[in-house]
């Protein structure tokens, strides 16, 4: 094949190609609201942890 043949693709294949990758796309794009929630908790959870480790420290020196 040369860079001058042609590929035919019927107006219903594009039609279904294009709806895959939509769809596709919105998967992608829920995975990553998913993965941005869970990063957002996970750093929160580590900022609470890291408080109270601070505030074990805090009451051990104080006994």
């Amino acid at each position: 094949m040369s860079s001058r043949d042609v590929v035919r693709v019927d107006l219903e294949t594009l039609v279904d190609i294009d709806l895959y990758l939509k769809a596709v796309l919105t998967l992608l794009q829920t995975l990553d609201m998913d993965l941005s929630n869970s990063i957002k908790a996970l750093r929160a959870a580590q900022e609470s942890i890291q408080k109270s480790l601070g505030a074990i420290q805090v009451a051990r020196k104080s006994d």
